[in-house]
């Protein structure tokens, strides 16, 4: 079979294959065929060597899909629990509400908030792009600028508080309210602890850093039952038909699979990082909406593993699937790089490979304004003790 043969049968089938790379398939699927085939109405062998080639692109494909959607519905979970700073809270405290709320605001909300407020655009950086603004303190004139930062890097939540700062001083008003302008929250709620508050922070800073670290899963491959779903499709007994099929049923379900297993290793080192951290009887002792804290987090963790199986079930089903009306925005990571190989596997419970240290932290004496070597908040040690790993 030649490779433009298997290209028009791959197009057609295109809207049953999630946006695979039809093109690049079609000439690894060809070449597979053509190595394999055996004249045999089955063409078993050709059929199981089409399955193992469009396997892997499908699972890494999943694995990706699965790493960041997982992570999103954990994130916003978190983040849509976290309470807001509010009067009468001091220190600590204020500072962690205002940089969880800081997580909620996505880069365009606070590039709009500066337009609008009569910003301008002087330059663009690695970082993001710088925007100044005349103004006057203490009746001298001076250019106060502001970096947006882009794609939500690692210190995102440390850019955009600094910016609300800022803001807030010019302004005159209390980082809080800026923060509400950029990123509006939920109705109030029970309040929540200090404890419980550097708990979400700790939880969410682990999420991001899973998502955004390399994918640590294991491909293991199709299974039997992969190559009986691809033969026993005969809805086109054409030799290219048949390639088609083999195909999508490689693609698809190693998409699934991968889908699967990474939705599993997020959650899952998700917990691991925040027990390494935490110790169980602290979780336990902190109360989010009436339960434990270790029990509200393992209740999230099922959530956005069940959300997350949802979408992609719902994205295998209709190529051109959305979220519902109505749903809730979700966070949004950058995609990390692809690593499905057999040197970066890993199971589901080992530790997550990026950073979970927190930098020194500076507060002045309002609590406001903050700043850290690493872009993270600090452990908080009377409150929230470091232990050492795998201590429960």
């Amino acid at each position: 079979m030649d490779e433009r043969t298997a290209a028009v049968a791959l197009r057609a089938m295109a809207p049953r294959l999630m946006g695979a790379p039809t093109d690049t398939l079609a000439a690894a699927a060809a070449s597979a065929w053509n190595a394999h085939r055996d004249g045999t109405v089955m063409q078993v062998p050709a059929m199981r060597a089409v399955v193992d080639v469009a396997w892997r692109p499908g699972h890494r494909a999943g694995v990706q899909r699965g790493q960041q959607v997982t992570g999103a519905f954990l994130a916003t979970a978190i983040l849509r629990r976290a309470e807001p700073a509010q009067p009468g809270m001091t220190g600590f405290h204020r500072l962690v509400a205002n940089w969880l709320h800081a997580a909620r605001v996505e880069p365009e909300s606070l590039r709009d908030y500066l337009t609008r407020a009569g910003w301008q655009q002087t330059a663009t950086k690695p970082g993001g792009d710088v925007f100044a603004r005349e103004a006057r303190h203490h009746g001298s004139p001076h250019r106060p600028e502001i970096t947006v930062p882009q794609a939500r890097p690692e210190d995102h939540e440390l850019a955009v508080l600094t910016a609300a700062t800022l803001l807030a001083g010019l302004e005159q008003r209390e980082v809080a309210q800026v923060l509400e302008d950029l990123a509006p929250t939920q109705p109030a709620r029970a309040p929540m602890s200090p404890q419980a508050l550097d708990l979400l922070r700790m939880a969410y800073q682990a999420t991001k850093e899973v998502t955004l670290a390399a994918p640590t899963v294991l491909d293991q491959g199709p299974h039997h039952n992969d190559y009986r779903v691809a033969l026993g499709d005969w809805t086109d007994d054409t030799e290219a038909g048949r390639l088609a099929a083999a195909v999508r049923v490689g693609y698809v379900h190693g998409f699934r699979d991968g889908h699967s297993d990474a939705s599993w290793s997020v959650a899952g080192r998700m917990l691991t990082a925040v027990d390494n951290l935490v110790p169980e009887h602290v979780q336990r002792a902190v109360l989010i909406d009436g339960r434990s804290g270790f029990d509200w987090l393992r209740a999230a963790e099922v959530d956005a593993r069940w959300a997350a199986e949802a979408d992609m079930l719902g994205r295998v089903s209709n190529p051109g699937y959305h979220s519902p009306p109505g749903a809730a925005p979700l966070i949004s990571f950058p995609a990390a790089a692809p690593s499905t190989s057999d040197a970066a596997a890993a199971t589901t419970h080992r530790a997550p490979a990026a950073r979970l240290a927190f930098g020194p932290l500076r507060v002045d004496p309002a609590g406001q304004n903050a700043t850290s070597t690493s872009g993270h908040l600090p452990d908080a040690p009377h409150r929230l003790p470091p232990t050492p790993r795998n201590v429960r």
